[in-house]
């Protein structure tokens, strides 16, 4: 039995032994699924800070270009899990350049309304967006868990993704090689098959969309803003700022249906988060990088970074190389494999976001080519070329919201 440590003292830092308790606890939510339902809890939840709140929200209205930057990062990164995978793949609403691009838009523009809106005034855009997302994940959460559809998700395979997007260079078995040097996970023996890799007969069929699930985007939103602001051209953000961030994406779990003892950021005093979500990093992302690296991994990956570079200019062995600068992962063979075009794109990068981001003011170049990136999609000036912006997607203008 594992102890709860869903509300530790404020400010005290946990040792290695409290840290591997927190990671049972939340391992133990893959048996159970995030709660559903359109509604939304009514008020704040009973640890609500409004100071926290308030201060994370000016720290997003500073730094968004960096942060948005980093949700795109961060998505490539975490679909390494066949448990997220299936599911994805199966609902062929990701697969292709052209549809994760319009998937990733449409998350960036609600989680913006989120950031700059109202989540706690009923009729606020914000509010309606949450709303939405709940309602998506119930529908998919029944769908995917049910009796009839449940196999075919199952036993989803790379075939159904398509024709493949590598151009007869994958580059599969160069992260196989450079990821071999990360150390295995150490709660392997906790985690049901689904986690581990895509052809694993899994002991038991746990729910696709539960806590553990949920948990882990959480992680992808904040986690590498919280352990390296720096990379991202936030390095000048406050700790109060800081643990205002994490304190917003413990209300936006809370109101999404993540229990509070399976809520990633539920340790949100900065030194407890930081600890955390470090630990959980090395001991479970990074491990599972190396063992759940299959082609449906590259595949998917390459359709988020394709749908993007129309915007970005990013290839996926740039964005790798970049989230592995990040991670400080030694990447010795991709380096070889990737290009002079990747690599010189890879150093623009690390100079945008390390260097001048960082600069008085920089984070604000970045706000505005970010800004201008998802106005130009979302509801493009009618003097703007066509030719000179990226595809527009229609129907998201309702929850634009921006400050």
């Amino acid at each position: 039995m594992v102890k709860d440590t869903t509300c530790p003292s404020h400010g005290v830092e946990f040792d290695e032994e409290e840290m591997e308790e927190v990671m049972k606890q939340l391992i133990e939510g893959q048996h159970l699924l995030v709660n559903l339902g359109e509604d939304i809890p009514a008020g704040t939840p009973p640890w609500f800070d409004e100071k926290k709140f308030e201060a994370g929200k000016q720290f997003v209205k500073k730094y968004y270009g960096g942060i948005f930057f980093c949700h795109l990062v961060s998505l490539i990164m975490m679909l390494y899990s066949p448990q997220v995978l299936k599911p994805l793949i199966f609902t062929e609403k990701s697969e292709t350049p052209k549809k994760s691009y319009r998937r990733y838009i449409s998350t960036s523009i609600h989680v913006m309304s989120w950031y700059m809106g109202d989540m706690w005034q009923a009729d606020s855009k914000a509010r309606r967006s949450l709303r939405l997302v709940r309602q998506y994940h119930t529908d998919a959460a029944t769908r995917l868990n049910s009796v009839e559809i449940r196999p075919s998700v199952d036993n989803t395979e790379i075939t159904k993704c398509g024709l493949p997007l590598h151009k007869g260079q994958p580059i599969l078995e160069v992260l196989q090689k450079d990821f071999s040097s990360i150390p295995n996970c150490p709660f392997l023996s906790q985690l049901n098959g689904s986690y581990k890799n895509a052809n694993a007969f899994p002991v038991e069929q746990i729910p696709y969309l539960n806590q553990l699930d949920m948990s882990g985007t959480q992680f992808a939103f904040m986690g590498l803003v919280l352990l390296h602001p720096e990379k991202f051209g936030i390095s000048r953000a406050t700790e109060r700022e800081l643990e205002g961030f994490v304190h917003i994406w413990r209300c936006i779990g809370w109101i999404l249906g993540i229990d509070d003892r399976f809520n990633f950021c539920r340790l949100d005093s900065l030194p407890q988060a930081r600890r955390w979500t470090r630990y959980f990093a090395d001991k479970l992302v990074c491990p599972s990088m190396k063992m759940s690296v299959t082609a449906e991994y590259e595949h998917m990956g390459r359709a988020v970074a394709d749908g993007a570079r129309c915007y970005t200019g990013i290839s996926y062995e740039t964005f790798y190389l970049f989230i592995a600068w990040v991670l400080g992962l030694p990447m010795p063979q991709l380096e070889k494999h990737a290009s002079l075009a990747d690599t010189l794109s890879f150093r623009r990068l690390t100079y945008i976001f390390g260097v001048i981001g960082n600069l008085p003011f920089g984070n604000y170049l970045i706000n505005g080519i970010h800004y201008l990136t998802l106005k130009l999609i979302i509801d493009p000036p009618r003097f703007w070329p066509k030719r000179f912006r990226p595809p527009m997607i229609k129907g998201l203008k309702e929850f634009w919201v921006h400050t």
